[in-house]
C-alpha cells in the first residue's frame, strides 16, 4: 500500500500541500512519551505553522520553546513525518502553538491500487436493489479505487451506481470518521458454491473518486491492527 519512505533534509510547507483545518499529530519524545491530536491553523514558508494547542483531559498541552516535536499528517497521496521545533506557546487571543521549518521530514507515497482484506460494515445510502439501511452488508476487500462488498441480496445489476457509508476510527488523525463512497458495480455473484457462502452476493465495486481518508485507513488496515477500528 505505501513506497519505501522517501527521506529529506527539509521539505517547504507549501509542497506538502497543506490545508487550513488539517488534523495532524504531535509526538513528544523522551521519558515521558506521548501523542497529541490537534489542527492546523496556517503556515508562512519557511518561516513557521501555527496549530492549536491540543488538549490533555480537557486541559492545554504544556509545551517548552526550542522543544523538538515529531509532527505526522495526511496531505494529498502522503503521509509526511518530520521533525519540528517549538518557537512560541501563545496564550493571546487563543492558545495557539508557533512551529519552526519542517526538518528530517520522510514522505510516504500511498498506492491506491493495493487491496487489504478487512470485515468492516457498510451502511446501504441508495442501491436499485435494496432500501435504503437494509442491513447486513460488509467490506470483504477495500482498495483506493474499489471494494469487494458482500452482503445478503444484490445491489443491483452490473453497471449500476450504488452510494454506500463507511464508518471507522483512524488513529492517524484521532478522529471518528464516516466516508460516503459512490461506485459502479462491475460484477457480482454468489459467494462460494456451496453452503452458507452461496446464500451471499459478492459484489465487485469500482469508486467513482478516491477520498484520502480511504487511503490513509487502507494504510492503517495494512501496517497495524489496532490501527482502524468499526464504530
Amino acid at each position: 500500500m505505501a513506497e519505501t519512505p522517501t527521506p529529506r533534509p527539509t521539505m517547504s510547507f507549501a509542497e506538502m500541500d497543506l490545508r487550513v483545518g488539517q488534523p495532524l499529530q504531535l509526538l513528544i519524545q523522551g521519558a515521558l512519551p506521548s501523542k497529541h491530536y490537534t489542527r492546523l491553523i496556517g503556515y508562512v514558508d519557511p518561516e513557521f505553522m501555527l496549530v492549536k494547542v491540543p488538549l490533555d483531559k480537557g486541559r492545554p498541552v504544556p509545551f517548552l520553546d526550542g522543544q523538538v516535536l515529531q509532527v505526522r499528517l495526511f496531505s494529498g497521496r502522503s503521509l509526511f513525518q518530520f521533525d519540528s521545533p517549538v518557537l512560541a506557546q501563545l496564550l493571546v487571543p487563543r492558545q495557539t502553538l508557533l512551529l519552526g521549518v519542517a526538518q528530517s521530514v520522510l514522505e510516504t507515497r500511498m498506492r491506491a491500487h493495493v487491496r487489504v482484506k478487512t470485515q468492516l460494515p457498510l451502511q446501504i445510502l441508495q442501491a436499485p436493489g435494496v432500501p435504503a439501511g437494509t442491513p447486513g452488508f460488509r467490506l470483504e476487500d477495500l482498495s483506493g479505487g474499489g471494494a469487494a462488498v458482500l452482503g445478503p441480496r444484490p445491489l443491483g445489476q452490473a453497471g449500476d451506481t450504488v452510494r454506500l457509508a463507511l464508518s471507522f476510527h483512524l488513529s492517524a488523525t484521532g478522529e471518528d470518521e464516516t466516508v460516503e463512497i459512490s461506485g459502479r458495480i462491475r460484477s457480482l455473484g454468489p459467494a462460494g458454491a456451496s453452503g452458507e457462502a452461496a446464500q451471499l452476493v459478492l459484489h465487485g465495486v469500482e469508486f467513482e473518486g478516491t477520498d484520502p481518508r480511504t487511503l490513509l485507513l487502507i494504510y492503517e488496515l495494512q501496517n497495524s491492527r489496532g490501527g482502524a477500528s468499526v464504530d
